[in-house]
């Protein structure tokens, strides 16, 4: 019960960040952890909708993707094709530029 209270203080203050968030990496990284707390609340269809959220200001940077977390819901889903499109634009992004 306490673990439930933490997440959704988590939830809760990071959706308070977002009125605050000013540059697209912060944005990123508000919209992200929201869809790793959604994750880990077994709510995989808002941690999906989430990590789009924070992809969407990614720019394409390798470092900002949050296509790893869509994946892991994928997975849970036993939504093998899209896991698989998801890794393997995760593993093409992060290859990309080495």
């Amino acid at each position: 019960m306490n673990d439930r209270r933490n997440a959704e203080k988590a939830k809760e203050t990071f959706e308070n960040a977002l009125s605050v968030a000013n540059t697209d990496e912060e944005k990123f990284t508000v919209y992200h952890n929201l869809a790793v707390i959604y994750y880990e609340a077994q709510d995989y269809d808002n941690a999906i909708s989430h990590s789009d959220l924070a992809n969407s200001y990614s720019n394409g940077s390798k470092e900002m993707s949050s296509d790893d977390i869509k994946a892991y819901c994928y997975i849970e889903k036993k939504d093998y094709e899209n896991c698989f499109d998801k890794r393997k634009n995760f593993i093409f992004l992060n290859t990309k530029q080495i």
